[in-house]
């Protein structure tokens, strides 16, 4: 964390920049906007993303530093802001998309059951994120040996990666899931894989208004 501290804040006094931008899910963005106001950048913009966070007595502890340290207060939506930033007054800038881009696809659905070998008849689960705490992957687990245990047919597609890919590709193969579920990995084609799935499922334990949400929206992915 020093060196990353030290290395930002030089990369920002080098370039001279005249605005920081800090997207994150808690306090603990103090790091990037304490490093920005070393290197004498002016405008430090805080924007939230979330509803919670892992380090709850971290994220208290350094509220004061946060409201301190930001000269402009974001969020994707109302309760992420308050989550972050209390009373103090905030702007919410929605988050967009390409909507043309997102559109269903029924090319695309065929395609890509075609080639991950998963039949129509098929009911397929899609989530898209990367895999920590906050998005809960291992739920979509449990809820796959659920529904596999009452009828067949069922698969779960997880776009992404993250720290706990590893977790969750242990516990899919301690339940006897491998065939069923598909770990995609980071991609570009997101659309289309959110036109192969028939749900988004979302068992995130906190979430701002994640784009993948406004994604499924135009794709129209219950």
């Amino acid at each position: 964390p020093l060196r990353y501290f030290f290395t930002l804040s030089k990369l920002i006094r080098d370039g001279s920049y005249d605005a920081v931008h800090v997207h994150g899910n808690s306090c603990t963005m103090v790091l990037e906007l304490c490093a920005a106001a070393l290197a004498g950048c002016k405008v430090r913009i805080a924007h939230g993303h979330s509803t919670g966070c892992k380090y709850q007595l971290l994220h208290t502890l350094l509220k004061p530093l946060l409201y301190a340290l930001c000269t402009h207060r974001l969020a994707c939506g109302r309760e992420a802001g308050k989550w972050l930033y209390g009373k103090q007054d905030f702007t919410i800038v929605r988050n967009s998309i390409d909507t043309e881009k997102f559109a269903y696809s029924i090319t695309s659905r065929k395609q890509i059951r075609q080639a991950l070998g998963i039949a129509e008849d098929q009911r397929v689960i899609g989530h898209v994120g990367r895999f920590n705490e906050g998005k809960n992957q291992k739920f979509l687990v449990d809820l796959l040996q659920l529904l596999s245990g009452k009828e067949p047919g069922w698969r779960l597609l997880l776009v992404g990666d993250g720290s706990l890919r590893k977790t969750v590709e242990q516990q899919v193969k301690e339940a006897g899931l491998t065939d069923p579920v598909f770990f995609i990995g980071e991609t570009h084609q997101v659309s289309d894989y959110l036109s192969a799935c028939d749900w988004l499922v979302m068992p995130s334990l906190f979430e701002g208004l994640p784009l993948t949400l406004v994604e499924a929206q135009a794709n129209a992915l219950p």
